[in-house]
């Protein structure tokens, strides 16, 4: 293996990130967390973080109280920014917070099932989280090398843009063809925000469900935050959301949304992941090019095939994704060179 780079995708918590963080948990009240939470005592503290309150609230005995049993009035802010590079988010008509994405991958596929689905198709190198909890379920899971080698049918689809296997954007309108055939897809947008500006096409009704993820973009992965899912029908297992979620983690995901948006860390930290894979390119000849997710590099079969040597090919296998596709991560050099 070449040192410092990993096989697998671990985040980096910006500096950037880590400050807005503390800020918003620096200025939650512990009156907040109160059935007695009143609005007139929690929003000036909030106040100093949010220009306008994201707060639901409810009105008793001629008192407004704080409401943590509704995120509504957060979910729509977030939908709202979201919504800038994911179009037309709005149009799905339930959504849920969850900690991280993986544990509502895990529900809409309990959900799928129970609706008459047996199996999943992926690409080959995808996030390994599809089929091991489609295993367990007692799905089967097809893998493919390319989309065009699912003809045609209602199969379903689990899709993550950028691609876990190269960190690289997938066109629309390969999305749209494989909808068109009359497959039923779930896309998992978790690198989304630590890309080139791009927006990413949901309007198709094929299109089931949304997953989204502030662990890669961020960083928060260890906080377990900032995982959504948008759907076009309700999850019943999701209800309880209501209630298990967590208040402050969901006011730090409305706070990184808004302030850093989705470009801001990337052309900043683009310059040093090209450093990074640059450094490493010279000192072992190798041709890794920086994947359109900050923290990736990847290489392609045929540049696997046309440039490296029978060493420089033994070196690079533990980063091999299905046939051929390789991905780096670079998130060790991150550390080292940022802080």
């Amino acid at each position: 293996m070449i040192p410092k780079i990993m096989k697998t995708v671990y985040c980096y918590l910006f500096p950037e990130v880590w400050k807005i963080m503390k800020t918003v948990e620096d200025n939650v009240p512990l009156q907040m967390y109160r059935l007695s939470g009143r609005e007139e005592t929690v929003k000036p503290q909030l106040s100093r973080v949010f220009k306008k309150s994201p707060l639901n609230t409810v009105f008793r005995d001629k008192v407004t109280f704080v409401d943590l049993d509704n995120h509504q009035k957060i979910m729509r802010r977030i939908t709202d920014k979201y919504s800038e590079i994911i179009h037309p988010l709005g149009d799905f008509e339930w959504v849920a917070p969850g900690a991280g994405s993986s544990p509502l991958i895990f529900h809409l596929l309990a959900y799928l099932k129970g609706k008459g689905h047996k199996e999943i198709h992926v690409l080959d190198g995808e996030y390994e989280g599809y089929g091991a909890y489609a295993s367990h379920l007692g799905m089967e899971v097809h893998r493919h090398e390319h989309f065009s080698d699912f003809v045609c049918g209602g199969g379903l689809w689990f899709i993550s843009n950028p691609s876990t296997r190269d960190g690289n954007i997938i066109h629309n309108a390969e999305i749209k063809n494989l909808c068109d055939k009359g497959a039923k897809v779930v896309l998992d947008l978790s690198y989304v925000g630590s890309t080139r500006p791009h927006v990413y096409d949901v309007e198709h009704e094929n299109i089931i469900a949304v997953l989204l993820s502030q662990s890669k973009p961020y960083g928060v992965f260890r906080f377990r935050m900032g995982g959504f899912l948008y759907t076009r029908e309700e999850i019943p297992s999701l209800y309880a959301n209501k209630w298990f979620k967590d208040p402050l983690r969901m006011l730090q995901s409305l706070k990184l949304v808004e302030e850093l948006g989705f470009h801001t860390l990337y052309r900043k930290y683009r310059p040093i992941q090209e450093e990074i894979i640059e450094v490493n390119n010279s000192a072992y000849g190798l041709h890794i090019t920086p994947s359109d997710a900050l923290l990736l590099g990847y290489m392609t079969p045929s540049t696997a095939d046309e440039t490296l040597s029978p060493i420089e090919r033994e070196l690079v296998e533990p980063y091999k994704r299905g046939p051929g596709w390789y991905r780096f991560c670079l998130t060790p050099y991150f550390e080292e060179l940022v802080e």
